[in-house]
C-alpha cells in the first residue's frame, strides 16, 4: 500500500481550505482506500490560512502545515 503526498501551496485561502481537506478525505477513504497525507504549504498569506491549517492539524493526523 502506498502513501500518497498531496502538497498544496495555501494563500488566501481560509474559506476554501476546509473543503479541500473534506473533498480530498472523502476521495481517498471512500474511493481510492489508500493512506494519505495533506500538506499544506503557507505561502505567507495575509488572511488566516494557518490558523485554519493549525485546526485541520488538530482534527485530522494526515495534515501537515
Amino acid at each position: 500500500m502506498a502513501l500518497y503526498s498531496i502538497v498544496i501551496p495555501v494563500y488566501k485561502s481560509e474559506k476554501s481550505l476546509e473543503i479541500v481537506h473534506e473533498r480530498i478525505s472523502n476521495v481517498f477513504d471512500n474511493v481510492i482506500g489508500e493512506p494519505f497525507e495533506l500538506i499544506l504549504v503557507d505561502d505567507c498569506s495575509p488572511d488566516s490560512s494557518y490558523d485554519v491549517i493549525k485546526k485541520l492539524i488538530e482534527k485530522d493526523k494526515r495534515v501537515k502545515g
